[in-house]
């Protein structure tokens, strides 16, 4: 389905009033640590300036029902979190799924993103979050250049977005049910059903069993994979071209399931699109693009960056509050860290959070095989 660039907007607003997305359950709040990749401290880190506790100002563009809540659970009490979507449905869902937390620093922006960007000064956000948006832009340039006006220098942002090889058995399933529309019941029924039927052939049964049973129960979830009005195929040379012209700086590509273990640890040496596109065109690099992008800081653009305050009282007992919190999962399913003893993962877990929110050096942790450690590396547990 075609969308021009003057309607895009309303189309949108319509698909996401009808399908917020993602589809969890209203009164469902995600699970902590489900964002330890999405803390905008994590980024700024990771991309050198030391964020420390200075009050951060952040962006979530196109925030949908749940990633505020995500997000909102790693902000200090006076950050101040700024979201924006299309949808005022998503809105609700999201306010809801934030609790409390919404009654203080945060603003809401029901609008298109571009409309929100101008209501900033010049060097205003400090980290910027548009994860899953920019594919479902005609001209992604649209937002980036304003976007990186409102950063101040040393700023991340972090990004996920769709590339050409990565959809490819999306698109072909797309194709299939291209007729039925996504604002009609009757298509949806009719496009799952062919859908179903296209997922008992033996042909199709890997594709399907690695993306998951949700879209046969959730129209949102069907709707937004198969059935969505607008969807961009940039290669990732493409992605990391469009980013290059708007004036940013890769720093990190994220790699969620050690498919880039051959290459140099991409959070710290980002693969080139090339390279990328290479793998993921012989099916070794299935996941989205998800990478984080720096504002380059000149050395005349160093003196404006505010000086780094002092935590408040109510930040530092959020902070610590963190260490009461299990270690993420995700860094001990991996088969170099399953074997890691509880105690150990207490401690990288601390040392994590002094790192990312106070900006103290590594200290020593107990002795790690190398293996251990360099996993632990790449999925940003612990830094160099």
């Amino acid at each position: 389905m075609l969308v021009g660039r003057a309607n895009q907007e309303s189309v949108l607003q319509t698909f996401y009033d009808m399908h917020p997305y993602p589809s969890y359950p209203f009164a469902a709040r995600p699970r902590f640590q489900e964002g330890i990749w999405a803390n905008p401290r994590f980024h700024l880190h990771r991309a050198g300036l030391k964020a420390g506790s200075r009050p951060l100002k952040v962006l979530i563009g196109g925030a949908g029902a749940i990633l505020p809540a995500v997000i909102g659970s790693w902000l200090c009490p006076n950050d101040v979190l700024i979201v924006n979507d299309l949808s005022a449905r998503s809105l609700r869902r999201a306010k809801f799924a934030m609790r409390w937390r919404h009654l203080f620093q945060n603003r809401w922006f029901v609008e298109p993103l571009q409309a929100t960007l101008q209501r900033f000064p010049h060097n205003f956000l400090d980290h910027a979050d548009l994860f899953g948006v920019l594919h479902h832009m005609s001209h992604p340039e649209d937002v980036l250049v304003p976007l990186f006006d409102c950063l101040k220098p040393g700023a991340t942002v972090r990004v996920m977005v769709y590339h050409h090889h990565g959809r490819e058995l999306v698109r072909r399933v797309r194709d299939r049910v291209a007729p039925f529309s996504p604002f009609e019941p009757r298509d949806i029924m009719k496009a799952r059903a062919r859908v179903r039927a296209l997922a008992d052939d033996k042909d199709w049964q890997s594709f399907f069993a690695a993306i998951g049973p949700a879209w046969k129960v959730s129209d949102a979830d069907f709707v937004d994979r198969f059935m969505h009005p607008l969807e961009r195929y940039f290669s990732i040379v493409q992605w990391q071209q469009i980013f290059r012209e708007v004036g940013f700086h890769l720093t990190a590509v994220m790699d969620r399931y050690a498919e880039l273990d051959d290459l140099v640890n991409p959070l710290y040496a980002p693969p080139h699109g090339e390279q990328l596109d290479k793998y993921a065109a012989l099916q070794r690099f299935h996941g989205n693009y998800e990478c984080t992008l720096t504002k380059p800081m000149s050395s005349d653009e160093e003196g404006s960056v505010a000086p780094v305050e002092n935590y408040r009282a109510g930040d530092l007992l959020y902070i610590a509050s963190l260490k009461v919190h299990t270690p993420p999962r995700i860094w001990f399913e991996f088969p170099e860290t399953a074997s890691l003893s509880c105690s150990v993962r207490w401690r990288i877990w601390w040392q994590h959070l002094a790192q990312v929110f106070m900006g103290l050096p590594r200290s020593d942790l107990p002795p790690l095989a190398q293996s251990a450690t360099d996993r632990l590396l790449r999925l940003g547990a612990i830094t160099v």
